[in-house]
């Protein structure tokens, strides 16, 4: 038995999927609410004869580890190790030939962590600067912070002679090519890490540190303030959120996130007790290029541990912009979405370093809604009523119109209308106009989201041919399997092997659809989905062979055409090639 099945063996995946969801019993299954999405109707099933669950809102499913891949944001490996705690099941660790790449990377990034942090410990200017930003020493060994030194190859030498491969190094995003070879990407620099869920270093953020800055080289002088790491095989960052490792039991225990720009902020908030602090920095939520797809991948991180976040980001231009980003992806989630107004001239590092820990319970206390602090600050910058009615048009209810429910958005039509004197009929009027919408519109699918849903449905067909082997319905198998041959042709056997993979998840998927309806009338939707999916691949057909001036073939495949067509409006005309009967009082 190998480890995986070891671990299955000992884990139920109710009581895995009991920390994460609410579940009630139905039937010899279990459902609750999807945590991937928000619904009102439960459609998340967990079976614990199969050991699998299925969410329909989102049509995905899996095992004990696929579920905590997905929930906790992390790898394969990643829910290996947490599911072996779990199940008390020791990892031997193997020979490094025989490791896979990611987990040399991994390896590699947990070396330079502690490079970097023996190197802080022998640098007093630079724990001094720690210092007096306000962290312990604590705060310091917790979060592993280090220091990246000014020399051009001391880290990628270090990792040489512990073994690792120039290739690898650069790889993990340490170095970089010049003309005189490879060098340290991060130079001068103290080092924050950056986890992932299960607390595996994958990437870095370094701020520059120049302990003399008469004595800084022009190179040092022109450097970026912060450094992060590149996109590499271990981090991307529209996965990962600074701090998620150490705050996502606190967001889940306090049933709220608060999310602020760097990591000085989290380092002083999680200080003082604020644990269910996470920021953003070097991440997707202040990248300029990451696409509005990505952004709510990024922010459905969050989601799936809690629906309340609180912003806390600077005042200054940047820092209310990567406010409204966020605010944004937020609200079009159906997230209840509040912020922190900072003083002037502050952020919540250096809020909580002068006021202290009290100040700052308070100010989380009084935290309101994103779309009353923009309306309140165009109120108070702008005294001219038409150019306040333009940016609150402009500023405002586009933001407003990302909310999803209808409810919420004459709610904050009425807030605005009361905080900016502008009659709400005008606000109202404006609102219709506006042609902005949804990051990802849920009336308009794009093209790739299309043809996923497409698969998803032949996924079904194949789902619910196992379920009849299943159940050994073995007559009513062999009529869609020979129905499906019929018109698919040679298809049907790519078809098999693209799904075979998926067996066991789509079968629980046909026993959860099959279950309110019965055999003959599930096989017949089954039949209608498999030529509603075949009806433009014959189109396309019918096309080639106009041009190609193939008459015999043409003929043929339109008799066929017209059939489907006929077949999908009929259901006797279904049956019939169903059954070889038409059948009757359906």
């Amino acid at each position: 038995m190998d480890v995986k099945d070891a671990i299955k063996e000992r884990l139920n995946i109710v009581d895995i999927v009991s920390q994460y969801v609410a579940l009630k019993p139905a039937g010899k299954n279990y459902v609750g609410l999807s945590p991937f999405t928000t619904e009102k109707s439960p459609s998340f099933y967990v079976s614990p004869d199969r050991g699998l669950y299925y969410c329909f809102s989102t049509s995905q499913g899996g095992d004990i580890f696929t579920f905590v891949e997905k929930m906790e944001g992390i790898d394969f490996r990643g829910a290996l190790k947490i599911l072996a705690e779990k199940a008390g099941v020791s990892l031997k660790p193997e020979d490094r030939q025989k490791w896979e790449e990611k987990d040399v990377l991994l390896a590699v990034m947990n070396e330079a962590t502690k490079f970097f942090e023996k190197q802080l410990q022998n640098n007093q200017k630079a724990k001094e600067y720690l210092y007096g930003r306000g962290l312990t020493e604590e705060t310091i060994r917790s979060f592993q912070i280090g220091f990246a030194p000014s020399g051009w190859r001391e880290l990628r030498d270090y990792l040489m002679s512990q073994n690792y491969s120039e290739h690898h190094i650069e790889k993990a995003g340490l170095i970089k090519y010049g003309e005189k070879g490879s060098y340290d990407r991060f130079r001068s620099r103290v080092m924050f890490p950056i986890c992932d869920s299960s607390g595996r270093v994958i990437a870095f953020s370094g701020r520059i540190f120049i302990a003399n800055e008469s004595e800084a080289t022009e190179d040092q002088k022109n450097a970026a303030k912060y450094l992060n790491s590149p996109d590499t095989p271990l981090f991307n960052k529209s996965d990962v959120f600074f701090g998620l490792d150490k705050a996502k039991n606190a967001i889940k225990k306090y049933d709220f996130a608060i999310i602020v720009e760097g990591q000085m902020d989290l380092l002083m908030l999680h200080q003082i007790g604020y644990t269910n602090t996470i920021a953003g920095s070097g991440t997707a939520l202040t990248d300029k290029t990451t696409t509005e797809e990505g952004l709510v991948s990024h922010m459905g991180i969050v989601k799936r541990l809690t629906k309340n976040i609180i912003l806390a980001y600077d005042r200054d231009r940047a820092g209310i912009n990567a406010a409204k980003k966020a605010a944004r992806i937020a609200l079009s989630l159906g997230m209840n979405t509040k912020a922190i107004e900072m003083p002037e001239g502050y952020d919540p590092a250096d809020y909580v370093k002068e006021f202290g820990k009290e100040a700052w319970v308070s100010v989380v206390k009084n935290a309101v809604s994103i779309i009353e602090i923009l309306t309140k600050r165009i109120v108070q910058d702008e005294q001219d009523f038409f150019k306040k009615s333009i940016r609150i048009r402009d500023e405002v209810l586009q933001e407003i119109h990302y909310i999803p429910s209808a409810i919420e958005q004459d709610y904050y039509l009425k807030k605005v209308a009361e905080l900016s004197a502008i009659p709400y009929s005008a606000l109202q009027k404006d609102f219709t106009q506006i042609s902005g919408s949804l990051p990802i519109s849920k009336d308009e699918l794009t093209e790739e989201k299309a043809e996923r849903k497409k698969t998803e449905t032949l996924g079904k067909v194949f789902g619910f041919i196992w379920y009849l082997e299943d159940r050994s319905h073995f007559d009513k198998q062999e009529k869609i399997i020979a129905f499906i041959k019929r018109f698919s042709g040679k298809l049907y056997e790519e078809w098999l092997k693209q799904f075979e993979v998926h067996k066991q998840e789509l079968i629980f998927e046909a026993e959860i659809d099959t279950a309110n309806s019965s055999i003959d009338a599930r096989l017949e939707d089954i039949a209608v989905d498999v030529l509603r999916y075949l009806k433009p691949i014959y189109k396309r057909s019918i096309d080639q062979l106009e041009k190609q001036s193939d008459q015999t073939k043409l003929t043929q495949v339109m008799t066929d055409f017209n059939h489907i067509l006929t077949m999908i409006q009929s259901q006797k005309d279904l049956q019939q090639e169903l059954y070889g009967t038409k059948k009757e009082n359906n």
